[in-house]
């Protein structure tokens, strides 16, 4: 279980599900980007709830690991779909290499050990 501080407040959520909403923030940071996302959380008196997150390019999500009795939050579909969109955001602001350096590697005039 994580406890996930986010605009000023707190609350507990899975693991899984903690890690997934942070990755998801950095690639839609990455993009520039921001999304909405409802997960599963355990309020304060340690009931199951939900709470809707505005991630983007200021938020600032805080997780940290915590020792409970309490049952950890998960939701399969969930994480799929944040791992998803983490993917598809990060396949789409990944570096692409210049293609005349790609040319120039190809034809063996530029070495890629230079210290440029």
């Amino acid at each position: 279980m994580e406890r996930v501080a986010y605009a000023g407040e707190q609350f507990l959520t899975g693991s899984d599900i903690a890690h997934a909403l942070i990755a998801y923030a950095q690639a839609l940071s990455a993009a520039g980007e921001a999304g909405a996302v409802s997960i599963p959380i355990v309020d304060s008196r340690g009931e199951p709830g939900s709470a809707e997150l505005l991630v983007g390019p200021a938020s600032q999500l805080i997780a940290t690991r915590l020792l409970t009795d309490l049952p950890d939050p998960t939701d399969a579909e969930l994480l799929e779909t944040l791992r998803q969109k983490t993917t598809e955001l990060q396949a789409r602001t990944a570096p692409v290499a210049a293609p005349y350096v790609e040319q120039a590697a190809a034809e063996g005039w530029y070495d890629a050990d230079w210290d440029l």
